[in-house]
């Protein structure tokens, strides 16, 4: 009897020690992370999950849409499977359209992702903001496309490291910090009104402080200056004498459009030189209208933009060839050439549109 109840109390504090241990030993299990590639991290550890991926023991860090399943401690599990179904499938659908540039039906699973991960400030939040920058690019809302533009670049301002994800997310950023797909050039008043408004609102933007820099600044600014004719936007660096340029020709100050660009820096970057071709071509259109005004070199201005820059700069491009097709002293062979460029290269552009809408209008 003696035996059994030493037997029985040494069985009772094995399975007590089992117990004990248990949960220690689970809790320092290795993981297994499948990435969509197929590659199999096996015996690894992940050590943070959060709405931009995980990060493995070795510093080894994965973004959610590369990750396929994985199988991590107990205590992580629900949130890793919460957030690859939350954030790493529909992002994997996205970044896949986007490679592609089928950016087409990006709206509903661009805008739905966002209101999930807006509160984050990482490569999940960029990688959205950019698909809903596509997209409204895409649909022809130029305004509207430069609030994600504010959020990408005030998110690059906050983490310089983002910018590796540019050429997998179709972003060109210039020198100057500004989008080669959207120069801070704007059409419609009442879009960039809107647009302007939403800016304000934005948490993404709002949560770095009220003061913009650099080439957010810039967008900030040419967006007020058209959405609010008569407020100069603030003075951002070099890019004043564009600003100025800009204001003067929203108030129809055509002059002061000239003396605005006689203060551009001594070596302006690329789309500087394109901003002041074409905001002096269209001074001097206006001004040689009167009897005492300028010749007719307005028109070589204007041209040289789609000559020099039609390609880096489609959208400017574009506009100063719709510029000059609305003036009646071209020439016929002139006009159809450049008619030609603008329904064809130039057709997707805004104005590339707005022209073929009034030339359909037209033949009603």
């Amino acid at each position: 009897m003696a035996f059994e109840r030493t037997a029985g109390i040494g069985i009772l504090m094995a399975c007590l020690a089992i117990a004990v241990a248990w949960p220690a030993t689970r809790c320092t299990a290795q993981h297994t992370i499948v990435l969509r590639d197929l590659t199999l991290l096996h015996n690894v550890r992940v050590s943070r999950i959060d709405a931009d991926g995980i990060e493995l023991s070795d510093r080894q860090q994965f973004l959610w849409h590369e990750i396929l399943r994985g199988s991590v401690d107990i205590h992580q599990q629900e949130e890793f499977d919460r957030l690859l179904a939350k954030i790493g499938r529909p992002l994997f659908r996205i970044r896949a359209r986007m490679a592609v540039d089928d950016v087409g039906q990006l709206q509903p699973m661009a805008d739905e992702l966002y209101a999930e991960v807006r509160d984050s400030r990482g490569a999940t939040l960029y990688a959205t903001s950019a698909a809903r920058f596509h997209d409204r690019l895409h649909r022809g809302q130029r305004e509207l496309a430069a609030v994600p533009l504010m959020e990408l670049l005030t998110l690059r301002e906050g983490d310089s490291k983002l910018a590796r994800l540019d050429s997998s997310l179709g972003l060109t950023f210039l020198e100057s910090g500004i989008c080669q797909q959207l120069l801070p050039i704007w059409f419609d008043r009442s879009s960039a009104a809107q647009a302007l408004q939403k800016i304000r609102e934005s948490s993404v933007i709002g949560a770095t402080g009220e003061l913009l820099a650099g080439a957010a600044a810039v967008y900030d600014s040419s967006l007020q200056v058209y959405a609010e004719p008569g407020t100069p936007g603030r003075a951002v660096e070099d890019w004043v004498p564009i600003l100025s340029a800009q204001s003067a020709w929203f108030n129809g100050n055509h002059a002061g459009v000239l003396e605005s660009l006689q203060n551009l820096p001594a070596n302006p970057v690329r789309e500087q030189e394109a901003f002041a071709l074409y905001y002096e071509g269209l001074a001097l259109q206006q001004l040689s209208r009167d009897p005492d005004g300028q010749d007719a070199t307005w028109t070589l201005r204007l041209l040289q933009v789609p000559a020099s820059f039609q390609n880096d700069f489609p959208e400017l491009s574009a506009a100063a060839i719709y510029h000059v097709l609305l003036d009646a002293r071209i020439d016929a062979s002139t006009r159809e050439t450049l008619q030609q460029e603008l329904t064809g290269r130039f057709a997707a552009t805004w104005h590339g549109r707005l022209f073929q809408n009034q030339q359909q209008r037209n033949t009603r």
